[in-house]
């Protein structure tokens, strides 16, 4: 019985010391060091850079147009659809022409009625001049037969012949002659200008009018004409705006057309490298989502102007697209080769942690992380050029940088400052421990296979489990 209580006191005094232990391991000390994070590294070496640079695009249409409507209306019908193929001038949709129609009949009635009215104009013109014509031939006739006539009388009067009332009576008549003659005269000019009677006030007056009328029917039958909206370009339909029974303004989309063959490669050209970019240089782009495939072609255009939003310049790579494979939006690898070279050092641009303060990097020096504010010069889609910050020899973290702060304790997995033997040594304990679970389930079989049921057996095969763990 003795034995017994002893036995259950040491028991008693292992369980609680093991608990200690337990609950003391899974909070560390004041004084305790904080573990090294793995890391990766590299070496920072001065190498050639330019020659070419690799630069994220954009595809995007050529050419894409919102068709919008000339003319405020209800569409009656859309004669296409999404991925619809258009040629320039084909008809897109048709607008409610019904009420332009009544107005195009009143217009070009109006129209026949000013000509009519013209016309009658011109005949009216001609009739009146040779009317005024006759009467002035008429009237000369008149004045010559008065004139005549006054003078016999006189030297009928002078020689005793015919009395004073006689040839006051011939005076008289040709003094009327002279009137009417000056009077025929005057209505003849008014019925010509410049010897031409169409040049009469009434018949431009009429003219006027008929210009006006040929005027309103050309407006009205432009707006008729405009109710019929075309494609102002060959080109695919990408999206369909609006449909039968919707109303739309001037400014209203009703079909995008957008010209796919061939497409363009937006993209935005560093500060730093434009002096040495120009049209003409060679590109190699690749797409992600095609594949491996690649295409040649040449920079199409840059811009000189510098894009604000982005502080770059923007620029366009056209490319031949007959198969329709690029489709807008995806993103493209641009490599711009034929620049000049120069010595400087490069690394990868998955390194960079971006802060508040700029692009910064963690170098490793003693197995202990420091952070670096950099300087950055060319800037592609996997390097990015270092001007300021580091130096050749520095052990530059590539990888694990995310879980670093200033002075965090590093163990170099892979790269400059990584412990070979500590590796090994690593691999060996791993290596150990599966041979100690392996035991440890041996010890266990065996003590779920005893009948007796006997403490040793078991503490046999937790013994080995141990074993394997350490």
């Amino acid at each position: 019985m003795k034995k017994r209580c002893v036995r259950l006191a040491i028991a008693a005094v292992f369980a609680v010391a093991t608990l200690t232990a337990g609950c003391s391991s899974s909070k560390p000390t004041a004084g305790r060091q904080t573990k090294a994070v793995p890391v990766n590294t590299m070496l920072v070496q001065t190498g050639s850079i330019g020659g070419s640079v690799t630069l994220t695009g954009q595809v995007a249409s050529n050419v894409q147009t919102k068709v919008v409507s000339k003319q405020s209306g209800k569409i009656a019908k859309v004669f296409v659809n999404i991925g619809d193929k258009v040629t320039a001038g084909q008809t897109l949709a048709q607008l409610d022409t019904s009420d332009l129609e009544v107005q195009l009949n009143q217009q070009q009635a109006a129209v026949q009625v000013a000509q009519a009215q013209y016309e009658k104009a011109k005949t009216d013109a001609v009739n009146s001049s040779s009317q005024a014509s006759s009467a002035l031939t008429q009237a000369q006739v008149s004045l010559n037969d008065a004139q005549t006539n006054y003078e016999r009388t006189k030297n009928l009067y002078d020689s005793g012949a015919v009395s004073k009332q006689q040839l006051d009576t011939a005076e008289l008549n040709l003094e009327t002659a002279k009137a009417k003659l000056d009077a025929a005269q005057q209505q003849y000019q008014a019925s010509q200008v410049n010897g031409d009677p169409l040049q009469q006030g009434s018949v431009k007056v009429a003219a006027a009018q008929l210009e006006q009328a040929r005027a309103n029917l050309a407006v009205v039958q432009n707006q008729y004409n405009e109710a019929t909206i075309t494609s102002p370009v060959t080109g695919t339909v990408v999206s369909k705006d609006a449909d039968m029974g919707t109303f739309v303004g001037t400014q209203t989309s009703v079909v995008t057309v957008a010209q796919v063959d061939p497409v363009k490669v937006n993209l935005n050209i560093p500060e730093t490298i434009i002096a040495n970019v120009t049209p003409g240089l060679p590109v190699t782009i690749s797409v992600q989502s095609l594949g491996n495939e690649t295409i040649k072609a040449t920079l199409s255009r840059v811009s000189s102007v510098v894009d604000q939003n982005v502080k770059a310049y923007p620029a366009e790579v056209v490319i031949p697209n007959p198969e329709g494979k690029l489709k807008s939006g995806m993103v493209a690898q641009v490599t711009i080769e034929g620049m000049q070279t120069h010595q400087g050092i490069q690394i990868p641009s998955g390194s960079l942690v971006q802060t508040a303060d700029g692009a910064k990097v963690f170098v490793v020096q003693n197995n202990v992380a420091h952070q670096v504010l950099l300087k950055l010069g060319v800037i592609g889609s996997t390097k990015v050029e270092v001007l300021d910050g580091l130096k050749p020899g520095d052990v530059l973290v590539v990888g694990g940088q995310e879980l670093l702060g200033e002075g965090t304790p590093v163990q170099v997995q892979n790269g400059p400052g990584a412990d070979p033997n500590k590796a090994a040594n690593q691999g060996q304990s791993s290596a150990n421990g599966q041979n100690g679970e392996a035991d440890k389930g041996q010890g266990n079989a065996k003590r779920n296979g005893s009948n007796n049921g006997n403490s040793n057996h078991g503490s046999t095969g937790n013994g080995n489990g141990s074993g394997g763990k350490q």
